[in-house]
């Protein structure tokens, strides 16, 4: 009898639809928000040079981490990311403890995200006319729109998280060509934006905490093991191209 019941029982699993791709959309669109806002933010505690001191220094650490998920990963290919690792390597209650941080960071993140999507949407109100609009709105619909996404399932979101991912980093090749960086002081003023360290080397240690937002999140990438066709080749690969980029 128990050999009839364990061969008619089926293992339970996540369906394996995503590539390489989507696990680099997934790393990049989650780092995107700071990308686009985290480098304003140490450089005004370090300056010019503080920031790319703390984006050097952070991007080391960051690079180890997302050697270290991949590997782990690729081993224990499970959905649940870090919390996963945690729970094979030391036990439930880490397990626990690192699934708790991660529900507090990526729900701040998506909070952040949709309060940045509602003062961009109530600045173009302004710029058009309407300056009594209120952001408020927009942060609901894209909170519910992110809801909807979930619901559907990994792959449709992935997918489309691929293709804004795209278009906001060829966004930012095209900011880049059209300040012109070949042609100091056409546009950007590299000359007064390069300065000294305003606060001193205690400005670059404040930097720091910034400096993480051009990589933070990126280990989310670990969480959709389960999920890839081959997680010994997609997340090394989705992981550390997210970082290069």
């Amino acid at each position: 009898m128990s050999q009839e019941a364990s061969s008619q029982s089926q293992r339970i699993s996540m369906l394996k639809v995503l590539n390489p791709f989507h696990i680099w959309a997934l790393g990049v669109g989650i780092v995107l928000v700071g990308e686009f806002m985290g480098w304003n933010f140490s450089v005004a505690k370090g300056g010019a040079y503080g920031a790319l001191i703390a984006c050097w220094v952070i991007g080391l650490l960051y690079s180890c981490v997302a050697m270290i998920d991949s590997e782990v990963t690729s081993t224990v290919a499970a959905a649940g990311g870090q919390y996963t690792q945690a729970k094979h390597i030391i036990g439930p209650l880490m397990a626990f403890n690192v699934g708790l941080y991660l529900v507090m960071a990526y729900t701040m993140l998506e909070a952040a995200d949709a309060l940045i999507v509602g003062d961009l949407m109530a600045a173009v109100a302004s710029a058009t006319g309407y300056p009594d609009l209120s952001p408020q709105p927009f942060v609901v619909l894209t909170i519910s729109f992110l809801a909807w996404l979930n619901y559907r399932g990994v792959f449709m979101t992935l997918t489309l998280n691929f293709v804004i991912t795209l278009f906001a980093f060829l966004a930012i090749l095209a900011l880049f060509i059209g300040a012109d960086p070949l042609n100091p002081g056409h546009i950007l003023k590299h000359s007064d934006l390069l300065t000294e360290l305003p606060y001193g080397w205690i400005g670059v240690v404040a930097a720091l905490q910034f400096g993480m937002w051009y990589y933070l999140g990126i280990e989310g990438t670990c969480q959709a093991a389960e999920e890839v066709r081959s997680a010994g080749r997609a997340i090394p690969l989705g992981t550390i191209g997210g970082i290069l980029t």
